[in-house]
Parts: C-alpha cells; sequence; structure tokens
C-alpha cells in the first residue's frame, strides 16, 4: 500500500480505548506488521532502508573513488579497465551507464574511444544519486577525459 495512502487512513483512524482494548491506527498496524532487515550493524524497517542507502551515497560523494579504493584495495579500478576490455567499442557504440555514479566507466569507456581512433560513440551515465552525478560533472570540468 502507498506511503500516502497509509498517512490518509492513518489520519482518518482515531487510536482509542474501548472496553480495556487498545485499537490500533492503521499506521501502528502497518509499522508492527512490516518486515525489518539489515543496514550495516543495525536492524531497520524495509521502507526506512532505501532512504538510508540513499543518504550513504549522498554523504560519500565526493569521497567516492577514496572509499571504493580503500574497500576494494584499488582492485576496482582493475576491474573496470577489465570491463572496458571487455567491452571493447566499436564505431557507433551507444553506452548506457546505469547506476553509473560519478562516472568511472564513462570516462573509461570515453578514453578507450578516443585512443582507438573510434568515430561517433556515445555514453550517457544514469543515476539515482543527483550527489553521485554532479561529482561526475565536476569531474568532467576539472579533468577532461584524456587524449
Amino acid at each position: 500500500m502507498s506511503q500516502t495512502l497509509q498517512r490518509l487512513l492513518s489520519r482518518t483512524f482515531i487510536k482509542t480505548r474501548f472496553r480495556g482494548i487498545k485499537l490500533l491506527t492503521t499506521q501502528q498496524t502497518f509499522d508492527r506488521n512490516e518486515q525489518e532487515t539489515h543496514f550495516g550493524f543495525e536492524t531497520v524497517k524495509e521502507s526506512e532502508k532505501e532512504e538510508k542507502v540513499h543518504k550513504v551515497f549522498e554523504n560519500v560523494a565526493a569521497d567516492y573513488d577514496i572509499m571504493s579504493d580503500a574497500m576494494s584495495l584499488g582492485i576496482h579500478r582493475i576491474w573496470k579497465d577489465y570491463f572496458m576490455c571487455r567491452l571493447s567499442p566499436v564505431n557507433n557504440t551507444k553506452l548506457l551507464d546505469m547506476a553509473g555514479g560519478n562516472g568511472d566507466i564513462a570516462f573509461r569507456f570515453i578514453n578507450s574511444v578516443k585512443n582507438s581512433n573510434i568515430k561517433d560513440c556515445h555514453v550517457t551515465v544514469c543515476d539515482i544519486n543527483a550527489n553521485m552525478l554532479e561529482v561526475g560533472k565536476i569531474r568532467s570540468k576539472k579533468s577532461p577525459p584524456q587524449s
């Protein structure tokens, strides 16, 4: 059930006591039945997890490369380079980088295309987190892809 509908229903019903029995609002009923999941070292409601994950990526956007280096001991760079070798772009390649964050794959793609004299290629980076995309935009202006 959508959160808007839940809020509407919870405003409609009032918490009361009737003959010693506590009646729950609709919202409390949903909360009681909601599944819990893990988020790091804590347990949270499933409805809260998406927002918490979003906030994490908002907060680490500027330092995402450093965090990836630390967590993978730099191996993520090798994986991305290997991916680009396997992709082997050719003329007219169109790449959609979903969950592309700050554009690591996109920058590798552009460099690969330029270094290979491949023509008429295009890359689009898509990410749900505007902060990650903004970091990619800033990065592209500070150090454009190498020739």
